[in-house]
């Protein structure tokens, strides 16, 4: 949860880039008892180029049982998602004026 703590800095006014550069050096030559980290993933919406934070963990939303067989069933930011499902959805919600999950 640190790295969103960095994320919101940086769309506060720090900016992304420099945010995402605090975060690695914080995390430089650490270790964790955890086999991932959060990951930055950028991509263009509208001619415009965005990002979200790809989460270490799983929310277990996907383990619901009316989540159990849908397409949707992981959410956006989760690591079990793929990149290319992650952005159509996002894209999607983002031309329905819905929010993403």
């Amino acid at each position: 949860f640190l790295a969103a703590g960095f994320l919101a800095a940086g769309r506060a006014g720090t900016g992304l880039d420099a945010a995402w550069a605090a975060w690695e050096e914080a995390i430089a030559g650490r270790t964790f008892p955890a086999r991932r980290l959060p990951r930055r993933l950028q991509f263009t919406a509208d001619g415009r180029t965005e990002e979200i934070m790809v989460h270490a963990h799983c929310c277990l939303r996907c383990a619901l049982p009316h989540m159990k067989d849908r397409e949707d069933r992981h959410c956006i930011e989760c690591y079990l998602e793929s990149d290319e499902n992650r952005i159509a959805r996002l894209r999607g919600c983002r031309a329905a004026g819905a929010h993403a999950h």
